[in-house]
């Protein structure tokens, strides 16, 4: 989904420092006008922004090479061969939305200072949380990139397996207490989803794995890995080469599970 929930209760911060009620002050129309224009930037930013982005854009905002791009590091900088001379309105208005709000916050009468450093406060902190959150859409579009390469580049002997610990199941109690769930007890599945191609065609298939009790490091993975290429090997001899893709939890990128996964 193109909708990160996480991200939308700043969106309706900056909607909700804008009224009247939290500034207990006069000139209730001062922030009408940037009302309507935070709510459809709302709208088209959770539902077009990603689709929109692409490795060479020239939009700057689009554009993942000069979006990902380190201004103070040469290493981890790379020119675009294009200009960036077009402007997305929706980016434009976006932007700014979000200034007119912070100079009418400084403009604006409030009944105490208390109240006027708390809308300050509120509209700054969602405001960086929109631009953050617009930052990790960037990221997420440009290394989703890595997973769709090598689904290109399955063959008859190539599979991509995608690993990742789904959550936790406490089946003998209706509600968990905290001391239950923060004390990592239940039944752990972890989810390994295997990506191949026959005749050109490409297919997937899921292992899942129940374990009772586990403290879900590397040894455990590593012996789930084991598994499911001893199953997928023994169905499919002609299997040489495996990718693997998972998330940053400690027990994917350890010592002894990257040194398990040899390459050649």
């Amino acid at each position: 989904t193109f909708l990160d929930p996480r991200r939308m209760p700043a969106y309706y911060t900056v909607v909700d420092g804008e009224t009247p009620k939290k500034r207990r002050g006069g000139g209730a129309a001062v922030f009408q006008q940037t009302n309507e224009g935070t709510v459809i930037r709302k709208n088209s930013s959770c539902h077009n922004y990603k689709v929109h982005i692409k490795e060479s854009s020239d939009i700057a905002e689009h554009c993942i090479v000069y979006s990902m791009s380190d201004g103070k590091d040469k290493d981890y900088r790379k020119k675009c061969g294009h200009l960036h001379g077009i402007v997305c309105e929706n980016c434009h208005v976006l932007a700014s939305t979000l200034t007119d709000i912070q100079t009418k916050a400084t403009t604006a009468n409030f009944a105490t200072t208390d109240d006027r450093d708390e809308v300050a406060y509120m509209i700054n902190f969602s405001k960086l949380a929109i631009e953050s959150w617009q930052c990790h859409i960037i990221r997420c579009v440009n290394q989703d990139q890595a997973r769709i390469d090598v689904l290109q580049l399955l063959d008859n002997d190539t599979i991509l397996v995608i690993n990742d610990w789904a959550m936790k199941i406490i089946p003998q109690k209706y509600r968990k207490s905290q001391a239950d769930w923060y004390g990592k007890r239940g039944i752990s599945w972890h989810i390994s989803v295997v990506y191949y191609r026959i005749n050109k065609a490409t297919h997937w298939q899921a292992f899942i794995h129940i374990i009772q009790s586990c403290s879900q490091d590397s040894y455990v993975v590593v012996a789930i890995m084991q598994d499911v290429l001893a199953t997928l090997k023994s169905e499919c001899p002609q299997i040489n080469n495996v990718y693997f893709r998972q998330d940053n939890a400690g027990c994917y990128h350890s010592a002894h599970t990257i040194l398990s996964c040899p390459a050649d």
